[in-house]
């Protein structure tokens, strides 16, 4: 529960950043709001290229997602599996994506056709599943 909370601000500190920074509108035309969050920072009088900092959060940010996500699905996997063996498993997996070459645009696209719907058709029949067996339970529980 920690992690998916520490993800959600992840996730909505820059959002909601951006969206009081910059307007709406403005807001949903930046790919990574992130960066121009940072690039409009002076500090003091010298101090005015940042842009360090975007690259920084933009880094920890990824490192502290993909630590968590492996961390969750090698305990969701390794029930009696060696659990360091699953860990290495899925980096190399990791490695071998990020390996492959892929734009921007090719990217967008898979994201925006294919993910998505998958994504959000697996999260209905998931949060479906959920609400039976707990009607099922509730239901075990009065008898």
């Amino acid at each position: 529960m920690l992690a998916g909370l520490l993800i959600i601000f992840l996730m909505l500190g820059p959002t909601i950043g951006a969206i009081v920074e910059f307007g709406p509108d403005q807001a949903a035309k930046y790919r990574y709001p992130a960066y121009e969050q940072w690039r409009i920072i002076s500090i003091g009088r010298y101090f005015s290229h940042a842009d360090f900092f975007a690259i920084f959060q933009w880094l920890s940010g990824g490192v502290i997602r993909i630590s968590l996500f492996v961390l969750i699905a090698s305990k969701i996997i390794a029930k009696e599996v060696n659990t360091k063996k699953v860990i290495r498993i899925v980096y190399a997996l990791f490695l071998i994506t990020c390996l492959y070459p892929i734009d921007q645009s090719n990217f967008s696209t898979f994201v925006y056709e294919y993910y998505r719907p998958v994504t959000f058709f697996f999260l209905i029949i998931q949060m479906s599943i959920l609400t039976i067996y707990l009607t099922m339970k509730k239901r075990a529980l009065r008898r």
